[in-house]
């Protein structure tokens, strides 16, 4: 099988992985919120936060570096693994001792004991994360779609079972745990014969890729606490019941772009790893990623603005009405982050996630300031506009100190392949407005749903036509390769 022909297979898995946890985390979206309150949602958000730090931690890039050194050699794996296995748990119990300080910052004592069952997340994806990486690296991703389809329920019926039996936030607390656990036995468990770590631990075999992840572990934790400043900021200052409107939109809002782009992204990692010395043909693939990204995050993003108003009471109930705002200023935050989202995979295949730090060290010294004036001066709604500002200021410099460096110059495709599908959803959705607060008055607010979807789509297809007729040859000749 050809390096394009796997690459399109690879894909095909991640959508239908992405599909169906889609579904999944829609049904759970919906479902939880009719049942929990805003302030469960808080509260997990608190712990959340910390469990970004720790997974980063835990990785420290090393699966990364497996992947773009394309690595083969069973001691190597072998030393590997005990060493992340061995850092999982040095981290859980790290985590554990610093649980009053987190309780003290957030003044809720209850986090004590949702902390303590939480955090046994990283010793479970310790298990099974350097296989994925594995079965990623040789673009085996069926095996990674079904597990993580299968946790993905599996996950769903332990947050409703807990959640109906007035659990709270522990359901939330349990549905993690599960899933990640589940994620990382099974993965442990199917690979367990094939790649098999030996009991041996050489240190020489391990430093080379602690040197490559030091970079990439540095990029991430800035590039979270940049990410996850406000929410540390608003839950402290405002506190659970705020922060679980707030992260509760957060969550809606990037559902989409979470599950959309790895399909892409994670296949982008190994394929772009492949070809990183073929500037031409890397710039090109680049390209047609953030292309396709934006097709199908654009739409999303701004249907889901639009009809914030109308699907919230509707679909998650009157409790949750205050978090439409948030939802409408989200998206488009989101739709900025998602543009930028394969510069990670690229710098990872390029070998230069230093370039990754440096630009999220730049993005967190104007994150600081910006999100905490929003805050003071206007609360959740505050936090959301000075994210988007740095988003903006930010793409300017990072396209002449980074793409044009990796890749060439290329501003024109780059601006082209996000801006019509930005275009064709935004004149969509200006006539969805219309037609919903208009033209469908005296219709059951579910049939206006709807209709206002229905059209939404049609004209979305129509002007991405009208605007780029050869596309659905472009889709014609990937599903003639992808048979293949």
């Amino acid at each position: 099988m050809s390096l394009k022909q796997a690459a399109i297979h690879s894909v095909k898995w991640n959508a239908i992985s992405a599909v169906t946890t889609v579904g999944v985390q829609v049904a759970r979206t919906i479902i939880l919120a009719r049942i929990l309150e805003p302030r469960d949602y808080g509260l997990m958000g608190m712990l959340m936060v910390v469990m970004g730090f720790a997974d980063a931690f835990c990785d420290a890039g090393i699966t990364s570096s497996i992947i773009h050194r394309q690595v083969e050699n069973r001691r190597t794996l072998s030393s590997l693994f005990w060493f992340n296995l061995g850092t999982g748990i040095t981290v859980y119990f790290v985590l554990l001792a610093l649980t009053p300080l987190v309780v003290w910052y957030y003044h809720e004592p209850v986090l004590a004991a949702l902390s303590a069952v939480l955090f046994l997340s990283v010793i479970f994806r310790s298990l099974g994360r350097q296989f994925e990486a594995i079965l990623a690296k040789d673009l085996k991703f069926k095996q990674i779609a079904r597990v993580e389809v299968v946790s993905s329920v599996l996950s769903l019926l332990i947050a409703i079972g807990f959640a109906e039996k007035g659990f709270g936030a522990w359901s939330l607390v349990f549905s993690q745990v599960g899933k990640v656990g589940i994620q990382g036995l099974v993965q442990l468990s199917l690979n367990w014969k094939q790649h098999r770590p030996q009991f041996e631990f050489h240190w020489s075999d391990v430093k080379p890729h602690v040197g490559f992840g030091l970079f990439q572990l540095g990029e991430m934790n800035v590039r979270y606490l940049a990410q996850r400043f406000d929410q540390l900021i608003l839950a402290r200052m405002l506190g659970a019941g705020a922060l679980g409107y707030y992260n509760y939109a957060y969550q809606l809002v990037l559902l989409p772009i979470n599950r959309i782009n790895p399909i892409v992204t994670r296949v982008a990692f190994p394929v772009f790893a492949k070809i990183q010395n073929d500037q031409e043909r890397l710039r090109d693939l680049y390209m047609r990623v953030i292309h396709l990204l934006s097709i199908v995050n654009a739409p999303a993003l701004v249907f889901m603005a639009v009809l914030a108003p109308r699907f919230v009471p509707l679909l998650l109930g009157d409790k949750w009405i205050p978090s439409v705002q948030l939802i409408q200023l989200f998206s488009l935050v989101a739709f900025s982050r998602s543009i930028g989202s394969p510069l990670g995979s690229l710098l990872q295949a390029k070998g230069r996630p230093d370039l990754g730090l440096y630009q999220n060290i730049a993005l967190m010294l104007l994150n600081l300031p910006i999100t905490y004036i929003g805050i003071v001066k206007a609360g959740a709604p505050g936090a959301i506009l000075g994210l988007l500002l740095v988003q903006l200021i930010i793409n300017v410099p990072s396209y002449f100190l980074i793409f044009r460096r990796l890749i060439g110059s290329c501003g024109w495709r780059f601006t082209r392949s996000w801006s019509f599908p930005l275009l064709a959803a935004s004149l969509s959705g200006v006539v969805v407005a219309v037609m919903d607060q208009f033209l469908l008055q005296g219709l059951s607010s579910w049939v206006i749903l709807c209709l206002d979807c229905l059209a939404g789509l049609v004209l979305y297809g129509g002007i991405t036509y009208w605007m780029e007729p050869d596309i659905l040859e472009q889709i014609q000749k990937i599903r003639e390769r992808g048979k293949d």
